[in-house]
C-alpha cells in the first residue's frame, strides 16, 4: 500500500491555514488505511524523535482533556448566544478562549492535527506516532482513552482510532450517552499517580435528537432542528459541568474544546457537516480550561491568561499541553502556545 503524505490542496483563511475542498477530496489516498492490523503496524513502527522525556509536573497531576464533536462556538452562551444553554458550565471559574480556531473542518484530520506534533499540511499516516498520548506515557502518566464515538478502522476514524490505542487503556462506551464517561472518569481520577484522561464525546454530532436522553429534553420546546441542537450543547454541558465538579478535590486540568462546528444551509435551514464550500463558521470552536485550586496553586508561573483573545489554530494544541504539563524532550517547539 502506497501513502501520499503531500496529498491536499490548502488556502489561507484568516490567516490560519485550513482544507480548501471536503477532507473526503483531499485525503483520498490516506483512506486507503482500512486494514487495521496493517494500519497500526505501521504507524507504531515508526520510531519517535523524542530522545529523553521528562516532566516536573506534580505526581498526582489529573489532565482530563475532552473533545467535544460538531459544537460551534456561536450556539453558546459562553460566547453570546441567546439562549443560556450552557449555563451550569457559566457558573465555573476557568479560562474561556474567544479566537480559536479548528485546523480542519472534520473529525477525522482535525483530531490528530490537534493531538499531534504535525501542522495540518504535513498530517500523514507515518505522522500520528509524534502523538501527545504517547508523549504522555512517555512522561509517566498513566493514560486512559474514553469513546463515545466508537473505536473502528474504516474511511472516518482511522487516525484517530490509532491515537487512542496509544493510551495504557481504551473504553468503548459507543452505545452510550456521554454521561456514561463520568463514572470511568472518577474511578481513575481517584487512584493514585499521575493521569492523563481523553474523552472523546458525541456531543452535537447529528442527528442531533439522538444525542441526549429525552428526560433532558427542555420542557415546552417545539423540537426543531435547532432546539434539539441547543439541547445536545446543553447535555454537553451537563457532562462537563459534572467532570469539573468531581476534578474540583483534586490536582487536575480539564481542557474542552470541540473537533470543529456545522455549517449552516441558508437555503435548506440546516445545520451539517462540511461541504466543498462552507464558511469560517465550521472552523469556529469554543475552547476553555479549568483548573482546580491546587493545580492553580502549583502552576501559577505556568498558566497565563493573556492569550484569551489571541487567535489560535488548535493543531498547536499539542505544544500547549506539553508546555502547561512541564514536559521537556529533545525536540525544539517553535510552534505557538495558549499557555
Amino acid at each position: 500500500k502506497v501513502y501520499d503524505d503531500t496529498a491536499g490542496v490548502y488556502t489561507s483563511i484568516h490567516e490560519a491555514k485550513f482544507l480548501q475542498k471536503s477532507v473526503f477530496y483531499n485525503l483520498s489516498p490516506f483512506l486507503l488505511a482500512y486494514d487495521q492490523n496493517y494500519f497500526l503496524k505501521m504507524i507504531k513502527g515508526t520510531d519517535t524523535d523524542y530522545g529523553t522525556v521528562s516532566t516536573t509536573s506534580a505526581k498526582n497531576t489529573k489532565l482530563i482533556i475532552v473533545i467535544g464533536e460538531s459544537a460551534r462556538r456561536d450556539r453558546h452562551y459562553l460566547y453570546g448566544y441567546k439562549t443560556p444553554n450552557d449555563k451550569l458550565l457559566n457558573k465555573e471559574d476557568f479560562l474561556i478562549f474567544n479566537n480559536v480556531h479548528s485546523p480542519a473542518s472534520q473529525t477525522i484530520t482535525s483530531v490528530p492535527a490537534s493531538l499531534t506534533d504535525s501542522s495540518i499540511q504535513s498530517l500523514s499516516v507515518k505522522s500520528l506516532s509524534n502523538n501527545i498520548v504517547n508523549l504522555l506515557k512517555l512522561a509517566n502518566f498513566d493514560t486512559t482513552w474514553i469513546s463515545m464515538q466508537g473505536l473502528t478502522f474504516g474511511r472516518f476514524e482511522s487516525f484517530t482510532s490509532a491515537i487512542a490505542s496509544y493510551a495504557d487503556r481504551v473504553i468503548d462506551l459507543s452505545s452510550k450517552y456521554d454521561e456514561s464517561s463520568i463514572n470511568p472518569i472518577n474511578n481513575i481520577i481517584s487512584t493514585s499517580g499521575k493521569q492523563a484522561i481523553f474523552v472523546h464525546l458525541m456531543g452535537s454530532h447529528p442527528s442531533f435528537e439522538n444525542r441526549y436522553p429525552r428526560e433532558r429534553q427542555k420542557p415546552g420546546f417545539a423540537l426543531t432542528e435547532d432546539q434539539h441542537y441547543d439541547n445536545s450543547i446543553t447535555y454537553t454541558d451537563r457532562v462537563l459541568s459534572q467532570i469539573i465538579g468531581n476534578s474540583k478535590n483534586h490536582n487536575s486540568i480539564v481542557f474542552y474544546f470541540s473537533d470543529h462546528g456545522l455549517f449552516y444551509n441558508k437555503e435548506t435551514q440546516h445545520l451539517k457537516h462540511a461541504s466543498v464550500n462552507t464558511t469560517q463558521d465550521i472552523y469556529n470552536i469554543p475552547f476553555f480550561i479549568w483548573m482546580s485550586e491546587s493545580f492553580k496553586q502549583q502552576n501559577t508561573a505556568n498558566i497565563s491568561t493573556k492569550n484569551l483573545q489571541s487567535r489560535f489554530n488548535n493543531e498547536d494544541l499539542y505544544f500547549t499541553i506539553k508546555d502547561i504539563m512541564k514536559i521537556s524532550d529533545n525536540k525544539s517547539d517553535e510552534s505557538s502556545c495558549l499557555s
